[in-house]
């Protein structure tokens, strides 16, 4: 009987999931969802945002009497919402949004879509970003501390000007161009792109295309494991340039 019972439940179990695969509702999708957060005042703004999502991200500078702002759109799950809802933006958004877990195996939110909004001439205390899936396009930034932490996904940034920079990069391009920091680029694999970079630059280049070009700096420091690097038509008081394998 405990037999009979074990295989007609399996059986009920096979016949579930084969329903709910072929009509489309295996997967939790979560609920569409629209918000704008506003901070306070630019005065020590900050912004940090981290997902496992397949996540767009966007800046848009805007006029210098608004105040720094944050958009996400798209289909969270309830708990997310509830977080976004209930968050504290005085001078901060920090926000971190669908966390993998184990009890979310069967939930798929799809594509969400964040903007920020930086007023013309604020700098920022922090810019941080920590995904795994990504399409970043960051422009005209200004912060004390840009900071990237990626795991697939491209990234195009241009006219960043940070006291310091940290890009690191599993899978995928990250082409920066007409920038002032000190940047520390990690990258596992994929094309790295800096062009008309002011500020010292430290590359640990594992596998992939790292090219470099018009570049001032006061120190350059360029590790490859395997693959290639590029230097082309730059100025450093110091160049470090190591090769394992490449």
């Amino acid at each position: 009987m405990i037999i009979g019972v074990a295989i007609g439940l399996s059986g009920l179990g096979i016949a579930l999931l084969l329903f709910f695969s072929v009509t489309g509702q295996l997967m939790y999708s979560g609920r569409q969802y629209y918000k704008e957060i506003n901070l306070a005042s630019s005065n020590h703004a900050a912004f940090s945002f981290d997902s496992d999502a397949d996540v767009e991200i966007t800046t848009v500078e805007v006029s210098s009497t608004e105040k720094p702002s944050l958009m996400v759109k798209g289909r969270f799950k309830e708990s997310d919402i509830k977080k976004i809802e209930n968050g504290s933006y005085d001078h901060k958004v920090d926000l971190t949004l669908d966390e993998e877990n184990i009890f979310d195996s069967f939930t798929r939110t799809g594509r969400s879509e964040v903007i920020f909004f930086i007023p013309k001439g604020t700098i920022l205390d922090d810019f941080h970003l920590g995904l795994s899936q990504v399409d970043l396009r960051l422009l005209d930034i200004q912060t004390k501390n840009f900071d990237l932490d990626l795991i697939s996904g491209d990234v195009y940034a241009k006219n960043i000007i940070a006291d310091e920079g940290n890009v690191a990069s599993d899978y995928g391009d990250v082409i920066i161009e007409e920038s002032a920091m000190n940047l520390n680029v990690k990258s596992t694999s994929g094309k790295t792109v800096i062009t008309g970079m002011l500020g010292d630059l430290t590359i640990e280049g594992n596998k992939g295309l790292s090219i470099l070009k018009f570049l001032r700096s006061d120190n350059v420091v360029l590790n490859n494991h395997s693959g290639r690097m590029i230097l082309e038509d730059s100025e450093t008081k110091k160049l470090t340039a190591t090769a394992t394998d490449g």
